[in-house]
């Protein structure tokens, strides 16, 4: 048998230890908790492109007081035109639909970059996606008026991208808005502490990485975190550094999915 389920006790208790009180704590039993890791292995992630999802839309790619929604029906026409854009691929989600959409090596977040030449005009993109278990999820990218660089940096870890809505009150079409992944990798199980993730970098541990924990917010919605939790490596991801964790997913005997996966995905 490939696969063997160990027990599905709550918790799991080693060893002869038997005191009295501590015994209390677990029916009378002796041991102690023992906590099992699960290594996550998230490989060689590609390294940030500029542009490669939405390669600087403006003009009439970005809305006018309206939305402008791209798919991958038009791939490989501006502004999805990116050398570095990933190649559309059918997948079937957790629903068992085939879904045509821009896979992405790993479950990572989304930026959105927009420029102008002297005062942005506020702009929004609703990313609508799939987590790594084929979850349809979104969220929404702003970035308010004035100035003339700002990037809106996703906090949900998408593997892979069906559509982006841009939204616009006012005439949007002076900006100049790019697309790319990001460098926050989602994590496969929910951790309810950052403490619970041990992230491994290069070969060592990555003390000055960043672990993010999950977002319980229920219901999850477009602008709520990941529902599992993310680790974004101190050194970035060059498609040649690997990054791997040890995680020690929160208590599976948590009514599902919010447990071992987190809240339904929005």
């Amino acid at each position: 048998m490939a696969v063997h389920l160990i027990t599905k006790a709550v918790t799991l208790l080693k060893g002869s230890a038997n005191l009295e009180k501590h015994k209390a704590l677990y029916d009378g039993r002796s041991g102690y908790v023992a906590s099992m890791p699960a290594f996550v292995n998230f490989g060689a992630p590609a390294a940030i492109v500029n542009n490669a999802l939405v390669n600087g839309a403006t003009s009439t790619n970005l809305p006018n007081n309206t939305t402008t929604t791209y798919t991958t029906a038009t791939d490989g026409t501006a502004p999805l035109n990116g050398t570095s854009k990933p190649t559309v691929a059918t997948i079937v989600d957790n629903t068992g639909t085939s879904r045509s959409v821009w896979p992405l090596d790993v479950a990572r977040n989304v930026t959105m970059i927009v420029t102008h030449a002297s005062s942005i005009v506020a702009l929004s993109c609703v990313v609508t996606g799939f987590d790594q278990y084929g979850a349809l999820m979104t969220e929404t990218l702003a970035v308010t008026a004035t100035g003339t660089s700002k990037t809106a940096t996703g906090k949900k870890a998408f593997k892979s991208i069906l559509s982006y809505a841009f939204t616009s009150a006012g005439n949007a079409t002076t900006d100049t808005a790019g697309l790319q992944w990001g460098n926050v990798l989602g994590l496969p199980y929910r951790v309810d502490m950052a403490e619970r993730v041990v992230p491994l970098g290069n070969a060592i541990v990555d003390v000055s990485g960043t672990v993010t924990k999950a977002d319980d917010t229920s219901p999850a919605t477009t602008s709520t975190g990941d529902v599992r939790g993310t680790f974004a490596p101190n050194s970035a991801p060059d498609g040649t550094k690997k990054y791997a964790a040890l995680v020690f997913p929160t208590d599976d005997s948590v009514a599902q999915p919010l447990g071992l996966f987190g809240n339904v995905q929005a």
